[in-house]
């Protein structure tokens, strides 16, 4: 059953659609804006008094909450869906975009103190010193590293020339077994 603002917001639009189609051009703008506006008041009157309904309204809030419940459903689902197929979900992206932002802010805010330590004299000199000392202590790491080379270098080749000696004197070796075993039994003969 039609209420007297629907039905007048129905008769409005009929008016309207006749007079667009049916009158000459030059009467349609004039008969065309009285009947758009008594068609728009006919529909403003119409949802006042739908906005003021009770039952309206607990069905329109009914119908938003299932709403938001099947989107809410739908989300998760296809959140899982992308999980197992290994592909980043809107929640990873979001995560993502606020971490490099985190990251972001705090690049510049080393940079901007960075830029004062920069301006600073004192703290400049002690940079640069502690740079050269930094510096320093690499080479000789390296340095150090490469002695460890030549060291361990050398021990190969005596570790080598001592089992080209042993095996060359075959008689040299079941000796030196010997004393392997004999050091292996804490120093007593068989």
């Amino acid at each position: 059953m039609m209420s007297d603002a629907q039905d007048q917001a129905a008769k409005a639009w009929d008016t309207w659609m006749k007079m667009w189609t049916s009158a000459p051009n030059a009467a349609a703008p004039a008969a065309v804006q009285d009947a758009t506006q008594a068609w728009q008041q006919a529909v403003q009157s119409s949802w006042e008094q739908l906005a003021q309904n009770d039952a309206f309204l607990t069905t329109m809030g009914k119908a938003m909450a299932a709403s938001f419940e099947v989107r809410e459903t739908v989300d998760k689902a296809i959140e899982q869906q992308l999980k197992n197929m290994g592909l980043p979900t809107a929640t990873d992206v979001v995560g993502l975009r606020k971490r490099l932002r985190q990251l972001d802010d705090r690049m510049e805010d080393l940079a901007e103190a960075i830029e004062g330590i920069q301006a600073d004299p004192q703290v400049a000199k002690r940079l640069e010193i502690a740079t050269q000392a930094a510096t320093r202590a690499a080479e000789a790491a390296a340095q150090a590293a490469e002695a460890a080379l030549t060291a361990a270098a050398a021990l190969q080749k005596a570790t080598a020339a001592l089992e080209a000696a042993a095996a060359a004197h075959p008689a040299a070796a079941p000796a030196e077994a010997a004393a392997k075993n004999n050091s292996k039994r804490g120093g007593k003969s068989a």
